[in-house]
């Protein structure tokens, strides 16, 4: 009898654990959203938003992977491909914050500016803003260029922090913000704070050797290169960007920009 009491209880517990791991088992789209952020925080834009629509084709309703894509298209320069996604969200879903502030951005790249706060503006006075929302409207407000914009945006980047579990990637996402509407120094103190958490990271030590170089700090750009190169060796933007300050890279560079000119010519 001893014995077949045993028996089911063994059972049981193996029954807990399968259970246990069906339900901290990762679904498909779940998995590709994890790896199209881990591409896009490597600056691996392109193939961040491959994972994002993977992710949407597996779960059409999961509508943070929309706006995923959208922003990693930007970021990656396809500023038409985006506008197709944003609006195909919301003709197809209709009025979802987040898929409006998707929008909003895509609408901000194109210059667009009237369009692109109407489009924030239906994001954030949503009950449920989120950090992405947040971050929307706040490059919304840097593209607007004008004065006072980046104290506004500031505001607008600490609430997207508030709703940040990680503790950095709002911060790094303002900064990719900022260094698009041409913040550097901005952009680079949040940079160095994101390093400070993520030191492993090469593409956040790539940024800052890129606002250092803007700024004119060759050492310090030099410096920061060298470091990514450490994190991740061989780590082709840096060695590139390390390359192009030699001053074999800037002969090279000022030919090419010469040839391109005769070419159009």
């Amino acid at each position: 009898m001893a014995d077949w009491l045993e028996v089911p209880n063994r059972r049981n517990a193996s029954n807990d654990r399968d259970l246990k791991e069906e339900v901290h088992r990762l679904r498909p789209a779940e998995e590709l959203m994890i790896s199209g952020a881990r591409l896009y925080c490597e600056g691996e834009f392109d193939l961040a938003a491959q994972e994002f629509h993977r992710a949407r084709r597996h779960e059409p309703s999961l509508f943070d992977a929309w706006a995923e894509e959208v922003d990693a298209r930007l970021r990656d320069g396809d500023v038409p491909r985006a506008a197709e996604v944003a609006t195909e969200a919301i003709s197809t879903y209709g009025r979802v914050p987040i898929f409006y502030a998707a929008k909003a951005l895509v609408l901000a790249h194109k210059g667009y500016m009237e369009a692109a706060y109407e489009h924030s503006d239906i994001s954030v006075k949503h009950q449920g803003a989120s950090m992405f929302t947040w971050l929307s409207r706040g490059e919304v407000v840097l593209a607007t260029g004008a004065p006072g914009s980046l104290h506004s945006a500031e505001a607008c980047f600490e609430k997207a922090r508030l709703r940040d579990p990680s503790r950095w990637r709002a911060s790094f996402r303002a900064a990719l913000s900022l260094l698009q509407w041409s913040h550097t120094p901005r952009a680079l103190q949040l940079l160095a704070q994101v390093s400070q958490l993520i030191p492993a990271n090469p593409f956040v030590w790539k940024l800052m050797g890129d606002c250092h170089l803007q700024l004119g700090h060759g050492y310090e750009a030099r410096q920061c290169y060298r470091t990514a190169l450490a994190r991740r060796p061989g780590y082709p933007p840096a060695d590139e960007a390390l390359q192009a300050m030699t001053f074999w890279g800037r002969l090279r560079a000022k030919l090419r920009s010469l040839f391109r000119g005769t070419h159009k010519a």
